[in-house]
């Protein structure tokens, strides 16, 4: 909740000091999600306790799905977050072949955010479709990841390619700065340039 809660906080500050880049309308918060069981629902939640919209992209469609669900509770939260969601985009993915609509929706979640947020152990990946893999898609695509470890001593950073001059790995891209800064930096290198975007629709 608190690094949903630092962007959320982040993006509105943005906006309200360069209100003059961004259309009159209130930011648009948008919450993209598989909706999977454990860290994925719980952050869902939290998104729409601070007034995110829920856009859920899932592998196939929404009752194959929601039987692969198996922690406890959890196709009863699947169901009440899926009746709040504004937008579901079902995949065309095989059931049959979990391994590659898992892979396919990464792909299509890292491509509908302007940030992604990983609760992850930092650890390469160990095979496809798992949260390593999705963390190195936005990463080689130039999307901030925030970075949440599972670990709870460990602090929270910000990953992202435009903080270095090349691209080797992305065990480089931690910032050495408290992750509000390195986000407000982020966010301000996202903002539109004067002059060029005077009007645009506000991000998510």
């Amino acid at each position: 909740m608190s690094a949903l809660q630092l962007i959320t906080q982040t993006a509105l500050a943005t906006h309200a000091e360069h209100g003059q880049w961004f259309a009159p309308d209130p930011p648009s918060l948008q919450f993209v999600s598989p909706l999977a069981d454990g860290a994925d629902q719980i952050a869902a939640e939290c998104a729409l306790e601070l007034g995110y919209e829920l856009h859920a992209v899932l592998p196939f469609n929404r009752s194959e799905y929601r039987n692969e669900l198996e922690g406890d509770g959890s196709r009863q939260r699947f169901d009440a977050l899926l009746s709040k969601a504004e937008c579901v985009l079902e995949l065309p993915g095989d059931p049959q072949d979990t391994m590659g609509a898992y892979v396919m929706t990464g792909r299509a979640t890292v491509a509908h955010c302007n940030i992604l947020i990983a609760v992850w152990d930092g650890l390469k990946p160990r095979g496809r479709g798992g949260t390593g893999e999705v963390v190195e898609l936005a990463i080689a695509r130039g999307t901030p990841v925030v970075h949440v470890p599972t670990d709870p001593k460990r602090p929270g950073r910000l990953l992202w390619a435009a903080f270095v001059a090349r691209l080797a790995g992305y065990g480089e891209f931690g910032q050495r700065v408290p992750l509000a800064a390195s986000m407000l930096q982020s966010l301000e290198r996202h903002r539109p340039p004067p002059n060029r975007f005077p009007r645009t629709r506000s991000a998510r």
